[in-house]
This record gives structure tokens, C-alpha cells and sequence, in this order.
């Protein structure tokens, strides 16, 4: 968490940043919140929202001039049974993210959980930065995450 840079609403946001090697499979999966035996249920009518802010070298000079890679990012979901939300045919790839979110500005994004998890029970949420081939930093906020 960082305070007193980007917030979209508040003081405070989660900072993602990182660097790619060039490698065929370069990822990264981070576990922002574990439910820790108290998993949350998926109803029918369940939404996953959030913003997020993918920096440009415009914004923050860890990205290279030109680099959609910041882009390359989505919150992720971990169920009981060891699926995931990227895998569940949600468009929430990380890898499915590269250049469809704007560049320096908050991104509202949201998917309808109940329609493909309900009954489902999460038990971890992630932030993944997924973009094979990828060279160079990437770097951005994510805030106002809600699941209701």
C-alpha cells in the first residue's frame, strides 16, 4: 500500500511494479488478501470491480518510452478447489489485459462472478502481471476493489 502518490479514491492504493526478463513465460502472481479458513461464497449475483492505473514512461520513468507493458496486469481470484479467475473465460487474463486499459488513468473494471464461479468459494485474492516475451518495467495502482 502506498500513501500520498496515486489514489482514486482515498490516500491510499496498492502499487504494483516489476520487470520483465524477455522470457517465454514472464509472471507474476502476487497474493494481495488470503481469506484464511473463512473463504467468501460467490452468489449468482456476486461482482468483482475495481480501478486500475498502468503508468507509461510519461508518468514514472521505470516504464520504457513507448511500453504498453503496465498494462499487462488483473486482480485475480483463487477458489477452494484450486481454480482460478484468469482461467474461468472471465477476459481477466492478465496476459488479455495488455493494451486494453488506458495509460495513465484510472480503469474501471468488472466481472460478473456469479455468472461463472456461483456456488464457488474464494479463498485468495491475487494481483497478476502476465506478458510473454516482455522486456522492461511495468508499474501502476490498483484501488477501490470490491467483491459484493
Amino acid at each position: 500500500m502506498r500513501t500520498g502518490e496515486q489514489a482514486h479514491t482515498g490516500d491510499a492504493a496498492l502499487m504494483y511494479s516489476g520487470y520483465a526478463n524477455g522470457g517465454s513465460y514472464d509472471h507474476a502472481y502476487m497474493q494481495v488478501y488470503g481469506f484464511n479458513g473463512a473463504p467468501l461464497t460467490v452468489r449468482g449475483d456476486t461482482t468483482l470491480s475495481y480501478r486500475i492505473l498502468p503508468q507509461s514512461n510519461a508518468t514514472t520513468p521505470w516504464v520504457s518510452a513507448g511500453s504498453n507493458d503496465s498494462t499487462c496486469v488483473a486482480v485475480d481470484l483463487t477458489f477452494t478447489d484450486g481454480s482460478n479467475l484468469r482461467d474461468a473465460g472471465s477476459g481477466l487474463h492478465p496476459a488479455d489485459q495488455c493494451g486494453h486499459l488506458t495509460l495513465d488513468t484510472w480503469n474501471h473494471v468488472t466481472v460478473n462472478l456469479g455468472a461463472l464461479k456461483a456456488g464457488q468459494t474464494i479463498s485468495k485474492i491475487l494481483l497478476g502481471y502476465d506478458h510473454p516475451d516482455a522486456t522492461g518495467g511495468y508499474r501502476g495502482y490498483v484501488d477501490d476493489l470490491s467483491i459484493g
